[in-house]
């Protein structure tokens, strides 16, 4: 029976209720998880905001004989029903974009729960690693190799960008400078850089500034490169 939306059993164990938002809240993540901010759609904020308007609809109702405390208990299992949920998904092995998942795992409730900003255009390419990086074009055919236009290595990539490219040294010290020191000898990665903007918006806008320079001057040397690159179609004599 479904009473104030919630299903009750005759045993009072809602397991057919909790049942029911585990298939509604994955269905949800696999929707939420098509709308990438990296392909211009909706910013996080905004998926945000329709992830909650979708928990409220499959959510209890405080009314008549429900208690705010009982609510309340249903409320809060229903959201350790979406932890669960989202880090069984993200334990996929088919599951696509294994760095970003890598990175954020880790801290996966501080990341959900955060309370300061939302993820940029910029950001969501040094994440995800979808954008200007050699790798990635060579992937989606838009390049015949995947070397680093910016220095001499054979391969441009996210960790490549954030850690090792010499372009990026001046940028990358300022930003290790604001979010923390690294392991002495260390690299700065993925993993690390998330952990450290979850600690405070002072540092998650350092990351923002740091993505956003970088990104733009990648994005900027593709261009420049397109326009150097011959036409693969070169234009035909018509006059003879």
């Amino acid at each position: 029976m479904k009473y104030l939306g919630v299903f009750i059993d005759s045993r009072w164990s809602f397991e057919d209720h909790f049942s029911y938002v585990a298939d509604k809240v994955s269905k949800v993540t696999r929707a939420l998880g098509r709308l990438m901010p990296n392909l211009r759609g909706p910013r996080e904020d905004k998926r945000n905001l329709y992830s909650k308007e979708e928990g409220v609809r499959g959510g209890v109702c405080a009314k008549g004989d429900w208690s705010r405390d009982a609510a309340a208990v249903i409320r809060e299992t229903e959201q350790l029903v979406l932890y669960h949920e989202w880090a069984k998904y993200l334990r996929k092995p088919s599951l696509w974009g294994k760095r970003t998942v890598e990175a954020i795992y880790p801290h996966l409730i501080k990341w959900i729960e955060r309370r300061h900003l939302c993820i940029n255009y910029y950001m969501s390419q040094l994440l995800t690693g979808h954008g200007s990086f050699g790798h990635y074009l060579l992937r989606i055919g838009k390049r015949d190799d995947e070397s680093c236009p910016h220095c001499d290595s054979d391969s441009d990539t996210v960790e490549h960008t954030l850690g090792a490219c010499p372009a990026w040294a001046e940028m990358r010290t300022r930003l290790i400078n604001k979010i923390g020191p690294i392991e002495v000898g260390g690299t700065l990665t993925l993993r690390f850089v998330v952990g450290a903007i979850l600690k405070s918006g002072k540092n998650w806008s350092a990351f923002s500034d740091f993505a956003a320079n970088v990104i733009k001057a990648k994005e900027e040397a593709e261009r420049n490169r397109d326009r150097l690159s011959p036409s693969p179609h070169p234009p035909t004599d018509s006059s003879g």
